[in-house]
Parts: structure tokens; C-alpha cells; sequence
């Protein structure tokens, strides 16, 4: 049977230049720890720092670390800051189903997917593995064919 690996790999755009001035902003501006972590894991992943290193460095979980990850890089810096990134993210945004449209042009061995074609099913544990966005099979396949 097919299906997504437990733990993907995760990957992070570089940030634009605008996005890091943002980031440097923002982590300077505030006290809030929910708006300084990403100001901060977001530069180490990008610097190629290690997973468990930036786990250290920061103190907290290699989930926290993956979902700040996944967050900016479905959603951008722009969704981070305008929502809270803390606790369940809402099953339908805009930036998972662009992430959504790009993965079902992908093979899913590419990205990891022990599988020749995506399903539903498929396609919403890889998407809530990656992005930590749960998503019912039904709301992927309703999604999917409304892309066409």
C-alpha cells in the first residue's frame, strides 16, 4: 500500500530580502515568544543549520521546528504573522491549496511517496505530514476537483 513517510524532509525558500528585513523587524519589535520563534528558526533552517541543532538552539521541539517550517513555506510571511501559527491551523487556506496544487503535478516518489499516482488519501496524510494541516480524504478529492 501507498504512503507518506512518518517524517518528510523538510525545506524552506530562502527568504527574499524584504521577508528578512520582516523577520529581523519583527523579532526586534516584540517580546512575544509566538512571533520571535519564527523571527529565528526560519534564518538558522535557511543557514542550513541541522534540524536538532536549531531544536536546541531554541529550546523547544523538533515539531515546533517542522511546523514553523512547514507554515512559511506553504503559507509565506505574510499568512505567518496575520494569523496565529500556534495550536490547529484552519483545514482550508490559501496557501496549502497552492502547496496542494504543486504536489499533484509532482510524481509522489519525487517528494518521497512510496506510490506511483496520488489518491486521496495519499495526498492528505502527505499534506498533513508536510504542512501539519490536517485535511479530510473527501476535502482533498473536493479540492482537487475543483482544480480540475
Amino acid at each position: 500500500m501507498c504512503g507518506a513517510p512518518i517524517r518528510p524532509v523538510v525545506f524552506v525558500h530562502s527568504p527574499s530580502k524584504g521577508e528578512r528585513r520582516v523577520l529581523e523587524e519583527q523579532f526586534e519589535e516584540t517580546n512575544e515568544a509566538a512571533l520571535r520563534t519564527p523571527c529565528q528558526i526560519i534564518p538558522l533552517f535557511n543557514q542550513r543549520y541541522p534540524l536538532p541543532r536549531i531544536v536546541f538552539i531554541m529550546h523547544t521541539s523538533d515539531d515546533t521546528v517542522r511546523h514553523v517550517i512547514a507554515r512559511y513555506e506553504a503559507m509565506g510571511l505574510d499568512e505567518l504573522y496575520d494569523q496565529p501559527w500556534l495550536g490547529r491551523l484552519p483545514t482550508v487556506i490559501a496557501g496549502w491549496k497552492r502547496l496542494l496544487l504543486k504536489v499533484i503535478e509532482r510524481d509522489p516518489r519525487s517528494l518521497g511517496v512510496d506510490c506511483l499516482a496520488w489518491t486521496g488519501p495519499v495526498l492528505a496524510t502527505y499534506l498533513a505530514h508536510t504542512t501539519q494541516v490536517r485535511a479530510g480524504e473527501a476535502r482533498v478529492r473536493t479540492l482537487t476537483r475543483e482544480f480540475g
